[in-house]
């Protein structure tokens, strides 16, 4: 294998793809592109929304219009469009999320890969079901932790956790 310099490796941009929509005439579409690293940061910030006290909720409504405003490459779109993309047949947007995840590797073959690699990584896999389970936050929601301290945390958390199960289990035994 040839390693890329990264001039090479930056070359390296979204696939992208013809998307008919025959409601709007004969050969009438769009292009659609996969999500780059950019495009993800952009759609991530727009559908965490921080209230007055400081704690970040999820917006679902914001998640599907970034992504679909990020995805279409022909025409152009922008925030300024948001409130007419909120008016497309659903159908519509739905394919636009689908093929721009599809062009992005996000398909099932890959999902079921990052399965795979949570099985073969135990110490992920708890480290992300804890911190759900126990914090009801994704990692990457926990932001200015240090490493080092989200881990011990984590940990801490984690034998808190078998210790509770472990005193159900005496109890439920009678031991």
């Amino acid at each position: 294998m040839r390693i890329v310099s990264k001039d090479e490796l930056f070359k390296a941009k979204p696939s992208i793809r013809e998307f008919s929509i025959p409601e709007l005439g004969e050969n009438a579409g769009i292009v659609i592109k996969g999500y780059s690293v950019g495009d993800v940061l952009a759609i991530d910030d727009a559908c965490w929304l921080i209230d007055k006290n400081g704690k970040r909720h999820y917006n679902a409504q914001n998640d599907r219009l970034y992504s679909v405003l990020r995805a279409v490459a022909e025409p152009r779109l922008n925030e300024a469009d948001t409130a007419a993309i909120l008016e497309l047949r659903d159908g519509i947007a739905d394919e636009i999320i689908s093929i721009a995840r599809e062009l992005s590797g996000r398909t099932q073959s890959a999902y079921d890969e990052l399965k795979e690699s949570l099985r073969a990584n135990p110490v992920m896999r708890r480290l992300y079901s804890v911190c759900v389970k126990r914090l009801h936050r994704l990692p990457s929601e926990l932001t200015d932790v240090p490493e080092h301290e989200f881990m011990m945390a984590l940990g801490a958390l984690e034998l808190d956790a078998e210790d509770e199960q472990n005193e159900l289990d005496s109890m439920i035994d009678g031991t």
